[in-house]
């Protein structure tokens, strides 16, 4: 097909309801609430996300201060680190994300290049948080377990058959929680990366 990368460059992201669906980069002239750039909603999912993340954030370090069990303690801290490790990355990644054409690079590279680092790092997301199940699970057991006392939650945790218990919960909690994951991951992410590929597929080579 025949486009003019600059003058496409320029005009994608209008928030113009006619226009074609190649739409990638922000007008100046509108707001990023109008635009439907995918890439500006990517980048404000990463922003609201990193709010989320700041606010369980608060939550852990509280919940560390106040909960006594240590394995909870302990599955907090993890959750806690995770925490900070992901706002970090997301700021990192944040500012990878640019609507600006690289002068090496055509159009399509660049749709491609922005492509397959976003969807490299929301399957990353989704493996890490695959781990992190069974520490906020088991975290959580134990915590509820506290509430009829030390010593009787110590009793109880030296019963296979509890840990039998727990076993079972993991098993059927994880897949749930990633399925939950996953959607989220779709609603913030992947539609949003639905469109950049379209527009990918819109260049011949």
């Amino acid at each position: 097909m025949n486009i003019e990368p600059e003058k496409l460059w320029k005009n994608m992201g209008s928030a113009d309801e006619s226009q074609t669906p190649i739409d990638f980069t922000i007008n100046v002239n509108h707001s990023t609430s109008e635009t439907s750039s995918p890439l500006v909603k990517i980048k404000k999912s990463l922003e609201i996300g990193m709010i989320w993340i700041g606010i369980l954030l608060a939550l852990y370090i509280t919940a560390i201060l106040v909960f006594q069990p240590v394995f909870t303690k302990i599955s907090l801290l993890i959750l806690a680190g995770y925490s900070i490790y992901c706002i970090i990355q997301s700021i990192n990644f944040h500012r990878q994300i640019t609507t600006d054409v690289l002068t090496t690079n055509s159009l399509k590279t660049e749709l491609e290049r922005h492509y397959y680092s976003i969807m490299r790092w929301c399957k990353l997301q989704e493996r890490y948080a695959i781990f992190l199940y069974p520490v906020s699970i088991l975290g959580g057991a134990i915590l509820g377990l506290s509430t009829a006392g030390v010593e009787k939650m110590n009793h109880l945790l030296h019963n296979p058959a509890l840990w039998a218990i727990l076993t079972g919960f993991i098993i059927i909690l994880s897949p749930v929680l990633f399925y939950m994951t996953r959607r989220m991951m779709k609603v913030a992410y992947y539609k949003h990366l639905e469109h950049l590929k379209n527009l990918i597929d819109l260049f011949v080579e």
